[in-house]
């Protein structure tokens, strides 16, 4: 394992001279410490450039911390001066001047000013700023003779002839970020290797391992047991281990009061030795261990397949819906399950009308038996009969799909899109409860319980009027993703969960992000953007939070969010037209969520940097107007 650890420290001004003086005293041999100076206008570039140089943990204060964290996706050790380097500062500034002026990047730490004036008994303004022509242009119109901030802080109001006082970084603080940096450094180093030797350890055991959670849901499922359990493909985690192989079922063993059970199952055909095990945290079990390995590794002669073809996978206690309109909507599935006569699904593309039809199914007295769920359009008009009824010739009996389905469920998808005569297949079965195989004389009675999903209402155009209204007797909305935003971060981690992914990557801003965006296409186009999100992230080594953000925009689409905005807020079509305050806020918005500098606002826009520039200012001085 390499303990060379590369830490690069961003400078501008006086803070470079301070640092210089810290890391010639560096205590550590295996630690490299470079310096780079830049501002918030140089600092995407010196970053890129030390990272291909292999600096792993970046220090940095004030603009550059905040601009950093913003758009970098490196790991940030950030320099943060106190209340008292305020106060320091402040005191020096009215021994030089009159009205002292704090100068503080708009996304670094936050400035409490009325706490500040306060303590020093001095009145003090304050200007958030984000590039360097957002600075000069704050510094020059203030009415401040003095300005407290960093290095290019400094720099501008010389330039501009008023005083300044360095907002000061002592080479103790620098040095205590040094020993943060390196033990930052350490640890990732330390956990990556040991992720690593774990996952091999697991992945590559000859024993088929799964882990449960006092519920039974998975949460570890090895390559072994997948390839036992004929499972090699299927999303497990997040699932009940009963669903997927119930002889396995971790509560039948906890419902005794042994630690450990061996026994022999036969599973997928083989016969296997599975061990099951208690594991305890504080004389509460909190998981269960499942091994399996070979027993009798031939394949039973009398083993016959599940029928899993005609099988329901989801039930409601996979449902993930907090938000009062999916909340609704399943109440009232629930509800519908207990009855006998069709059901009408309905719901833009995307939004899960299939998963409630099999929750309705296991949810009912239809349980157990078959699923069946039958793409109508597919259905050639001359094959109709033979594939909804079956047949009867001097071949022999084969049986059509409504037979097959038995006291089951059948699941009527693009009915819309069918031919006259599987409507009229469907409408004869409804009308009599019965059909007859195609040449056959005996009739079939149809007992199973009959679900239609339809995308939009401008399906019942392209249905017959008879048929429509016998499958619409009770009908179900479900609410697209849009109007679900409260369950849009609990989904998107549910997909997710078989992909790597940390839950705890997702803070507030991710969840905002996710909210902000419509989802056109629902819970299928989210499932999308899951799958490009794992993918890139797994490009990127150890990801910080601002970089897994800006992967999370990048999976979504960067272009697609930007055009949300001018969907939302059709003003930005002409910005001109509209008061600079409003303007103000959703411009404040898209940079908040995309990532974006003014720079790159303005670009992206179509506007000069001074245009944007005079929107902003004159939405604050119209905001300090209205204050007064």
């Amino acid at each position: 394992m390499n303990e060379k650890y590369k830490i690069c420290i961003l400078t501008y001004g006086e803070l470079g001279e301070i640092a210089q003086k810290a890391v010639e005293e560096s205590e550590y041999e295996d630690t490299e410490i470079i310096l780079r100076e830049s501002n918030t206008d140089t600092i995407h570039q010196v970053v890129d450039t030390a990272v291909s140089e292999g600096c792993e943990i970046f220090i940095a204060g004030g603009a550059n911390a905040a601009e950093f964290m913003r758009y970098s996706r490196e790991h940030l050790v950030e320099l943060r001066p106190s209340n008292i380097d305020y106060l320091k500062a402040i005191k020096k500034a009215v021994e030089i001047g009159q009205k002292p002026l704090i100068a503080a990047h708009r996304y670094g730490r936050s400035v409490d000013i009325g706490l500040l004036e306060e303590l020093s008994d001095v009145s003090v303004d304050l200007l958030l700023y984000e590039d360097s022509s957002e600075l000069y242009h704050g510094i020059s119109d203030s009415s401040a003779d003095v300005v407290i901030g960093a290095s290019h802080a400094l720099e501008i109001a010389q330039e501009l002839q008023k005083k300044s006082v360095l907002l000061f970084y002592s080479e103790e603080t620098i040095r205590s970020a040094v020993r943060r940096a390196r033990n930052l450094a350490q640890d990732l180093q330390k956990n990556a290797f040991q992720a690593k030797i774990d996952q091999a350890i697991i992945n590559y055991s000859p024993f088929g391992i799964a882990v449960t959670d006092e519920f039974g849901q998975i949460v570890l499922f090895n390559r072994t047991i997948r390839k036992q359990t004929g499972l090699e493909s299927a999303r497990v985690n997040g699932r009940q281990l009963s669903d997927l192989i119930p002889s396995l079922d971790p509560k039948t063993f906890l419902g005794n009061e042994n630690n450990q059970a061996d026994q022999r199952k036969l599973i997928n055909g083989t016969m296997l030795r599975c061990t099951q095990t208690r594991i305890d945290d504080r004389g509460k079990t909190i998981a269960v261990l499942t091994t399996l390995y070979p027993d009798n590794a031939r394949k039973s002669k009398h083993s016959s397949p599940e029928k899993g073809s005609f099988r329901a996978t989801y039930s409601w206690r996979d449902a993930i819906g907090n938000s009062p309109a999916a909340e609704a909507a399943i109440r009232q599935a629930k509800l519908l399950a207990d009855q006998i006569h069709p059901i009408l699904i309905k719901g833009e593309p995307g939004v899960g009308k299939n998963f409630f039809a099999q929750c309705i199914h296991n949810g009912s007295l239809h349980a157990g038996e078959p699923y069946i769920s039958i793409n109508t359009a597919a259905i050639p008009d001359q094959e109709a009969s033979r594939i909804l009824f079956g047949i009867e010739d001097t071949a022999g009996t084969r049986a059509g799909l409504l037979e097959l389905a038995q006291n089951g469920t059948v699941v009527l998808q693009e009915l819309s899109h069918s031919s006259d005569a599987v409507q009229s297949c469907f409408l004869k079965v409804l009308t009599e409860r019965q059909f007859h195989r195609l040449g056959g004389t005996t009739p079939i009675p149809f007992r199973a319980k009959l679900i239609t999903t339809i995308n939009n209402e401008n399906a019942r155009e392209h249905i017959r009027e008879n048929l429509w209204q016998r499958l619409s007797v009770f009908s179900l909305e479900v609410p697209p993703l849009r109007n679900r935003k409260e369950d849009i971060l609990p989904l998107f981690l549910h997909l997710s969960r078989d992909s790597g992914i940390n839950p705890r990557w997702f803070g507030k801003e991710a969840e905002e992000l996710l909210q902000f965006y419509s989802w056109p296409g629902n819970l299928a186009e989210l499932s999308s953007v899951c799958k490009r999100f794992a993918f890139l992230v797994r490009q990127v080594e150890k990801p910080s939070p601002n970089a897994r953000q800006n992967l999370l925009i990048q999976a979504i689409g960067e272009d697609t969010l930007f055009q949300e905005f001018f969907k939302k807020y059709p003003l930005l079509y002409n910005p001109g037209s509209v008061a600079p305050a409003e303007l103000a806020i959703v411009l404040d918005q898209i940079k908040h969520l995309l990532k974006y500098n003014n720079d790159k606002l303005a670009e992206k826009l179509s506007l000069s940097r001074t245009t944007l520039w005079r929107i902003r200012k004159s939405s604050q001085e119209n905001l300090i107007s209205d204050e007064k």
